[in-house]
């Protein structure tokens, strides 16, 4: 879609015309002409709209993070899932008020994050299944020696 848009010269705010309408002082409205073109670009490539609730957009954009921060932990290359929030929150302006990928994990439960990432059809992470076969959560003291057994395996061959 986008480079359809650049190619009919629809720069954006630039000159006025995007995905939206511009005016003269920026305001955006929709454009019936933008709508067209991506409307004939996905019949093109065979795609069909799809209506989601707000639950199933952010399942679809939280939980590979999540799952992939679980690997990030097996992995050794985070030693906890407060740095894992962080780095998520600064450097990719993660929703601060869902507190990181691992915190909302937490609030949703494992078990719920482990079936729905099943569901999405993505491989889950070792840790992630090992920590709803036995129970851990992220603060369980079994769950902290695992992760640093898996730091400390990693960086100490360095």
């Amino acid at each position: 879609v986008i480079d359809a848009m650049y190619a009919a010269e629809r720069y954006g705010q630039k000159n006025g015309k995007g995905l939206y309408q511009y005016d003269e002082k920026r305001n955006l409205s929709r454009d019936p002409a933008a709508e067209e073109m991506i409307q004939k670009i996905w019949k093109n490539l065979g795609v069909t709209q799809k209506t989601m609730t707000e639950e199933e957009i952010v399942d679809a954009l939280y939980l590979p993070v999540v799952n992939e921060g679980f690997k990030c932990l097996e992995e050794g290359m985070a030693i906890r899932p407060s740095d894992i929030d962080v780095c998520l929150h600064f450097g990719y302006n993660w929703p601060r008020y869902r507190g990181g990928p691992m915190q909302w994990s937490t609030a949703v439960g494992l078990p719920t994050i482990l079936a729905k990432v099943e569901k999405m059809g993505l491989k889950p992470s070792a840790l992630l299944k090992e920590c709803v076969e036995k129970g851990w959560k992220l603060n369980s003291p079994d769950f902290q020696k695992r992760v640093a057994q898996a730091w400390s395996g990693r960086w100490s061959k360095l």
